[in-house]
């Protein structure tokens, strides 16, 4: 039994020994963490030139817009920890080496470039919010059309147009959007909305001292149908 007892001391020896060996190598840890922060950045940018198909829905105050790439920001949150475990070990690793404090260095650069790469790709995968929304409503009997102006951090900002019925089913669509040099918070006076047919809408806007205007078939859009389908 004596001799049972002592070779499972050494297997497990073994298997401690092994991993303590690892701990001394940081170069695996960091290699590690470095090739998953690549990834996750060569993923977001792939993420971000697609193009999938977003619902939108009217609340109260906002147009809500659905998130197809939401699982990405879970994901990121993984990744995070994945790398804090990475560092973790570096930082044991390095309780076992005389030169702790270039390992102590070292950790907290891949801490700081992991969390910086992994934010990027979250961002570029999920967009920027912005720093401010705006909303203008002009309505008659059958349609409502509100008006979101986004002001971005840079400055500039994006009007995104929105057409829904008068009768408050909540389903949205977006007829039209367009980059924009001036952010106005004030802009009910900012635009016009006339109509040249029965079916095209045209919406007039100044914009950094220029008069834009945008046109919109809204015909096609059957809000009478969308509720009797639900």
């Amino acid at each position: 039994m004596s001799g049972y007892r002592n070779e499972k001391q050494k297997k497990s020896k073994t298997g401690g020994n092994k991993f303590r060996e690892m701990l001394k190598k940081p170069w695996i840890f960091a290699g590690a963490a470095l090739l998953l922060d690549t990834d996750m950045l060569a993923v977001g940018m792939i993420l971000s030139g697609m193009r999938p198909e977003v619902e939108y829905t009217l609340t109260e105050t906002t147009v809500e817009r659905s998130q197809p790439f939401a699982f990405f920001g879970i994901i990121a949150a993984v990744a995070v920890g994945i790398v804090c475990v990475m560092v973790a070990f570096i930082i044991a690793g390095a309780f076992l080496k005389k030169r702790r404090a270039a390992s102590f260095v070292g950790a907290a650069g891949l801490l700081a470039v992991s969390l910086v790469m992994i934010g990027v790709s979250a961002l570029t995968a999920l967009g920027f919010p912005p720093k401010s929304r705006n909303y203008i409503s002009y309505s008659d009997e059958n349609l409502r059309l509100i008006i979101e102006e986004e002001e971005q951090f840079s400055g500039n900002g994006t009007a995104s147009f929105f057409l829904t019925d008068s009768d408050g089913s909540g389903r949205v669509e977006l007829i039209a959007s367009t980059d924009i040099t001036e952010y106005s918070a004030e802009g009910e006076e900012r635009y016009t909305v006339s109509w040249i047919t029965d079916t095209i809408m045209v919406i007039g806007f100044e914009d950094g001292g220029n008069y834009r205007t945008l046109q919109a078939d809204v015909g096609k859009y059957d809000f009478s149908a969308k509720r009797t389908s639900e």
